[in-house]
Parts: C-alpha cells; sequence; structure tokens
C-alpha cells in the first residue's frame, strides 16, 4: 500500500482533496521540512528521548486534523 492509497483510505473519498488546500497539505509540508527533523537521522540516538516522542505527536497531531 502506498501513501496515496493510506490517504483515500483513512478519511473517506475527500481527505486527498482536503489535503490540497493552501493550510492542508502545503502547511503540513513546510512543518516537516522546517522542523529539523533530519537530525532523527544524524542522530539516531535521539529516537529514544522524550522530546522526539514529543515532536513526533506534533506532528501526527497535525496530520490528524487532515484525516
Amino acid at each position: 500500500m502506498d501513501l496515496m492509497d493510506l490517504l483515500k483510505a483513512s478519511g473517506g473519498g475527500d481527505s486527498v482533496g482536503q489535503l490540497a488546500s493552501d493550510d492542508g497539505l502545503a502547511g503540513f509540508r513546510r512543518a516537516l521540512e522546517t522542523g529539523g527533523h533530519d537530525r532523527y537521522i544524524d542522530d539516531p540516538s535521539l529516537m529514544g528521548a522524550a522530546e522526539t516522542r514529543a515532536d513526533g505527536n506534533d506532528i501526527l497531531g497535525m496530520a490528524r486534523k487532515f484525516f
């Protein structure tokens, strides 16, 4: 299953359309691009930190409003 299949299945037929709005996918993408998340790849020891979990929960919270 690819990302588009997951998006279509998660929120009914209109979830992809909702993500296409200016405050939808574009805002989510900006948050991912500017959040410095590459630090987790650069330093895998961060994966167990409470800050990492909170950061992940923030991202999931943003995604949840679209799905």
